[in-house]
């Protein structure tokens, strides 16, 4: 695999080329029918066929993406002898500290039950 770039300070720096290749008239078919066009990647500055341009891309992507929690909480309560109340606003901020991340709570009935 090629060397497209480096990663430091939270950041993944990529420096890459995109080739574009046109696709080519299909023999024996009305002009402008072609073939599907094509894309490439390559670090180094690339070689050209006549049918296809390059693209320099330089692209900052933060290493955050690669850390996304999954959450995932299920609360089963079976014919609970008391009254449960869940403050869902103080829930939503205790994950906000925690990840940092907005997040929404919401208590709904099961499927099939109501009262």
């Amino acid at each position: 695999m090629a060397n497209f770039g480096c990663e430091g300070s939270g950041i993944i720096a990529l420096d890459f080329w995109l080739i574009v290749k046109r696709g080519e008239q299909r023999p024996g078919w009305p002009v402008g029918h072609r073939f599907t066009p094509a894309v490439r990647v390559k670090a180094g500055e690339p070689d050209l066929a006549k049918n296809e341009r390059a693209v320099r891309v330089e692209m900052n992507v933060p290493t955050a993406i690669f850390e996304t929690p999954a959450l995932h909480a299920l609360i089963n309560i079976e014919s609970p002898q008391q009254l449960v109340s869940i403050d869902v606003a103080a829930a939503a901020e205790a994950v906000k500290q925690a990840t940092g991340m907005d997040v929404e709570i919401r208590v709904v009935e099961p499927e099939g039950k109501s009262e």
